[in-house]
């Protein structure tokens, strides 16, 4: 990208813009635009820890077998086993670690009532208690407690899984003022308050942090810098082609029952 027609590039995160692969000595090619987490959000009025401490485990609690939904994605999903797996997946996966992450997805799936990537569906699910525990990202556990629901984001004692996400521009693309309005739009510190509010995530724009609520920042538990954030848990590099191709397929299978 022409760093000449980013017009909030001097406002971002530089630990965020120099993520890796986010830029090389040929250019910017990823603009990060916000960051967050995946982790468990439970009915705290329906579930019942027994004193036990926040934990992926809860997912395979039988007391709440068919009350289960996780995301419909292996980026999601499937790490987060792995994490549970004690696979470290801020390294090169290996085959062994993909088979430990098989197989406590394949005890996983029998307590799965819903693989959706429809946030307002779950959600709705969670309001009417068909669902008590799920996968989530930050955004679903602010727009239930917003409702009056009683729900927590979890801190799993194994970690949560940490992301940040962003935009890239296609080398031919056909609209280039188009492309840039987009990735400025996206990345001003007035989108950046918004996410903050109403969706519980982090932004690139630093400026978004001095307009937002200082209080709401610390509920959300975004009151730190997003390295600090992002390090809490664990984040993820990209893999080689082939083992992301496996790690796909074999999630697909287990959703399918095999």
């Amino acid at each position: 990208m022409d760093k000449g027609r980013l017009d909030h590039y001097g406002d971002l995160f530089g630990a965020l813009v120099n993520l890796q692969g986010a830029s090389d000595g040929a250019g910017q090619w990823f603009m990060p635009f916000d960051w967050g987490a995946t982790s468990i959000t439970y009915r705290t009025d329906l579930v019942d820890l027994q004193g036990k401490e926040e934990s992926w485990e809860m997912l395979f609690d039988p007391r709440y077998k068919g009350r289960i939904a996780v995301i419909d994605s292996a980026a999601d999903t499937w790490y987060c086993m792995a994490i549970l797996a004690g696979v470290d997946i801020g390294k090169p996966l290996t085959g062994a670690d993909i088979d430990k992450t098989n197989a406590l997805m394949k005890k996983l799936r029998p307590q799965v009532r819903m693989f959706t990537n429809d946030m307002t569906s779950l959600s709705q699910a969670m309001a009417s208690g068909e669902i008590v525990i799920a996968i989530t990202w930050n955004e679903t556990p602010v727009g239930l407690a917003g409702e009056g629901h009683a729900v927590r984001f979890a801190s799993p004692k194994e970690g949560a899984l940490t992301w940040c996400c962003g935009l890239m521009m296609h080398k031919d693309a056909p609209n280039l003022d188009g492309a840039y309005d987009i990735v400025n739009a996206m990345t001003s510190r007035e989108t950046g308050v918004y996410i903050i509010d109403w969706w519980g995530y982090g932004h690139s724009n630093s400026e978004s942090f001095k307009m937002a609520d200082p209080a709401m920042l610390a509920q959300l538990g975004l009151d730190k810098d997003p390295i600090a954030y992002l390090k809490s848990g664990h984040m993820g590099i990209p893999q080689a082609d082939e083992v992301e191709t496996r790690i796909n397929r074999d999630f697909e299978a287990v959703k399918t029952g095999f």
